[in-house]
């Protein structure tokens, strides 16, 4: 059994006053605040049958309250209810499993079984259901005549009722699944692995996730693993029942996937690994109204690490790469009215501006995504072990998928026909074009499309107070050498320029910490 209680402000809104008995105001509170509780129990059990079977069974229960504080209404304490903004409710799960283990032989086995999944989706800890409050595309609330966030009106941050729907106590999702995973040994160096997950849900239909995979051990030192599999997932639950409950039709994400990887340990205290890969994505979406095919995406992705271990020295060097081979937005949703974070490759969008633009596809690869990712991780142990040094680095390479986006609107400005406009119009144009232009010589002087790197470092001391208590001290710094900045994350620009030039600074952060340990 575990319980947590976490809490956390957003540190980059501004505070607002706090207002007393006279309107008059006192002091600051935070802008907005989120509050998360979860407890967990669970409990396994494996009944053995013969000497080549048995059953595992295992069941959880668990809930997690989420609620986010906005105290737009500073009469009232900030953790009121007339404070809570979007999101107020209780996530319930009962989750029961078993499975049945065989394996008769050294060539053959076998595990198959059942999950039952009963999600129930309710007020927070403790509230009746009219303070439950779930923004997703639509306000979710139990009812129009008694939600807590419809008795006042006049209060800032209410429920719209225009765009809102009701669902009583609650959403309650049960799922049915099939599981199995079995392994038969074609040859002596050489297994066969087959898999499968059914999943049958009452808000969506059945879903099928098979996995094939070969395992081929050249020798001791070499291994080769072949796979090719699907994965089909519903989308998050409170979307897939609002879906549901609009009479849609269900739409699955799903992931097709080949991929081979190669595992070396022939070189003295060496061990290398290869692992490329083909994925084809067909993404899914909550639009607000209904569940929407997004786009088809196809990548190839090839990773390499390394790491080598001698005495009290081990060094890693990972690397990965990943290259979209395609990408296609959903045709239908290509109105002017929809945009995407995934990719510019696919584009037709008309922002907010005072002359009108049309953004269109540019490019082929990933917005807020790097091309390559090199990590590297150093670790020496002094003392007897009882000291160790760590030091490790990150870098970034290349987000030319989302510099397309530039080049995107300035193909968007190349194409405006300015004969095709009147006088004022032309002078409109030409400051909008001027903050465009202005914005780009930023960006461009920042090199932030180039590469993102930071590296951070450790000293650890492991100290045994007596032979029944350890005692731990580290010694962290974070950031010691970075790019400064790590960019904005994007979701597609609305207006007459990107809105790519925001930075969340990176400061370099130093840490102690203790840790004791009583066996």
């Amino acid at each position: 059994m575990r319980y947590t209680q976490s809490g956390r402000t957003h540190g980059f809104n501004e505070k607002n006053y706090k207002l007393d008995g006279d309107e008059e105001q006192t002091h600051q509170a935070n802008y907005r605040n989120i509050q998360t509780r979860s407890i967990i129990a669970s409990s396994d059990y494996r009944f053995t049958l013969t000497e080549n079977a048995s059953v595992l069974t295992s069941l959880t229960l668990d809930s997690q309250e989420y609620i986010r504080y906005r105290p737009e209404n500073l009469q009232f304490p900030e953790d009121h209810f007339s404070n809570i903004r979007q999101y107020a409710f209780s996530q319930n799960r009962a989750n029961f499993s078993a499975l049945y283990d065989y394996k008769p032989s050294n060539t053959f086995s076998l595990v198959t079984g059942y999950e039952y999944s009963n999600i129930f989706v309710r007020a927070p800890w403790g509230k009746s259901s009219d303070h439950l409050w779930i923004k997703e595309g639509v306000d979710i609330i139990s009812s129009f005549e008694t939600s807590a966030y419809l008795k006042d009106m006049s209060l800032n941050g209410r429920v719209n009722v225009d765009n809102a729907v009701e669902v009583g106590s609650g959403i309650r999702v049960v799922t049915h699944s099939h599981l199995l995973e079995s392994k038969y040994s074609l040859f002596e160096n050489q297994e066969l692995f087959y898999a499968h997950r059914i999943d049958s849900s009452d808000v969506s239909s059945s879903m099928f996730s098979p996995r094939l995979a070969l395992v081929s051990t050249l020798d001791s030192d070499v291994t080769i693993v072949s796979s090719i599999q699907r994965a089909q997932r519903m989308m998050p639950l409170r979307a897939q029942y609002l879906s549901h409950l609009a009479d849609n039709s269900s739409k699955h994400e799903t992931l097709d996937s080949i991929e081979v990887s190669y595992s070396d340990t022939q070189f003295e205290n060496t061990t290398l690994n290869i692992r490329g890969y083909y994925n084809d994505v067909s993404a899914v979406g909550y639009t607000g109204e209904s569940l929407e095919f997004l786009t088809d995406t196809e990548l190839l992705g090839l990773e390499f690490s390394s790491t080598y271990k001698h005495d009290n020295l081990e060094l890693t060097f990972n690397h990965a790469y990943i290259k979209p081979l395609n990408i296609r937005m959903n045709p239908d949703l290509k109105t002017g009215t929809n945009r995407n974070n995934i990719s510019f490759a696919d584009y037709y969008y008309y922002p907010r501006s005072d002359i009108p633009l049309l953004l269109e596809s540019e490019g082929n690869g990933f917005n807020n995504w790097s091309t390559n990712i090199s990590k590297f991780l150093y670790t020496q142990s002094f003392l007897n072990q009882r000291l160790k040094a760590h030091v490790s680095a990150q870098i970034y390479w290349d987000f030319d998928g989302s510099y397309d986006e530039m080049r995107m609107y300035q193909k968007a400005y190349d194409n405006v026909d300015i004969n095709e406009l009147s006088t004022s119009e032309q002078l409109a144009f030409s400051q909008q074009y001027q903050d465009f232009s202005v914005e780009r010589q930023l960006l461009e002087k920042e090199k932030a499309y180039d590469l993102d790197f930071n590296v951070n470092a450790s000293l650890t001391y492991y100290w045994s107070a007596n032979p029944t208590t350890d005692v731990q001290f580290k010694f962290y710094v974070e950031n010691i050498l970075n790019s400064s900045y790590r960019y904005y994350v994007s979701t597609g620009s609305s207006g007459s320029i990107p809105n790519r030039f925001q930075y969340l600074d990176k400061p370099v952060m130093v840490g102690l910490s203790m840790q004791v340990n009583f066996k």
